[in-house]
């Protein structure tokens, strides 16, 4: 676009590109629109759950060294923190197991879903 300005802009009126995308992802289901986004955030799942659950971490470590929790609160803190340690541990070693599986989980409860080669379809 920096370099040839003009066939940019050429092009964006012709095609109309910006326009035929949002229509047509308005026009996407919930289930839909889902599925298009999934493998986008799919690489970096693990780290954002990860991510979540060191900041989950610290802050309630920190609110408990600050004296915010009451009496027993370290005892809960504890048990919050390995509850969530067992459930991002779960989480995690299902995802691996489907992904060993050859089709995931996740297609056999929506079978009418499959994989496409565009996200722009003609509407049947």
């Amino acid at each position: 676009p920096e370099n040839y300005p003009e066939l940019h802009q050429y092009v964006t009126e012709k095609l109309d590109i910006r326009e035929t995308l949002a229509s047509r992802l308005k026009m996407l289901s919930c289930t839909d629109f889902e599925d298009l986004l999934h493998p986008v955030f799919q690489e970096d799942e693990i780290t954002l759950i990860a991510t979540g659950g060191v900041l989950g971490l610290i802050a309630g470590g920190m609110q408990t060294r600050l004296g915010w929790g009451g009496p027993g609160a370290a005892r809960k803190a504890m048990f919050t923190i390995i509850f969530t340690m067992l459930s991002s541990a779960g989480f995690y070693f299902h995802q691996k197991y489907e992904e060993e599986l050859d089709e995931p989980l996740a297609s056999q409860e929506r079978p009418h879903l499959a994989r496409r080669e565009t996200i722009v379809r003609p509407v049947e």
